[in-house]
């Protein structure tokens, strides 16, 4: 499933990726940890394998998505706390929408005002922003990896900010 990400901050900051996936990859890891583990060659493979169902939710695929997941938040939390050091204040806001071909779109926001003093801000952060991903299906580690992105190109940008910082990110799926 793809995703858009657009970000906009202090200091005319603004970040667009279009068209971002992830679930290709592992459809791609199913299919060839299958096709290594057969024994009668191709032919075999395509009349055991193929004609059955590759499986979204195969053991290599849970397994690379809890990798993902891991180094993800990882990224983001290392992101979090060096852009944070970059500015003593900042407001970051979170706006999530799933569109849906028959029923209405499923949207969420949420908007977290961090200080440098704050203890333990980048658990805070994810208990606003954890459901508002759940809420829309964003909940995934190439989201997160987006995000994080968007942490380090937000700081590094060369933005001042006489006060508060902030940042929005908007990423909408369907």
């Amino acid at each position: 499933m793809s995703f858009r990400m657009f970000a906009a901050g202090t200091g005319g900051f603004n970040h667009t990726r279009e068209h971002a996936d992830e679930g290709d990859v592992f459809v791609l890891a199913t299919l060839m940890g299958r096709m290594n583990a057969s024994v009668g060659g191709v032919r075999s493979f395509a009349q055991n394998e193929v004609q059955g169902a590759v499986t979204p939710d195969s053991a290599l695929q849970q397994g690379l998505v809890a990798m993902g997941t891991i180094t993800c938040v990882d990224s983001l939390r290392t992101q979090f706390q060096l852009t944070q050091a970059r500015f003593s204040t900042m407001t970051l806001a979170v706006s999530t929408r799933r569109t849906n071909t028959i029923m209405p779109d499923d949207a969420g926001h949420t908007s977290v005002t961090c200080r440098s003093s704050d203890h333990d801000a980048f658990r805070n952060f994810m208990r606003h922003v954890h459901p508002v991903l759940e809420k829309t299906e964003l909940n995934r580690f190439a989201v997160l990896c987006a995000m994080a992105q968007v942490l380090s190109e937000w700081s590094l940008s060369g933005a001042r900010a006489s006060g508060r910082a902030m940042l929005h990110m908007q990423i909408s799926s369907g």
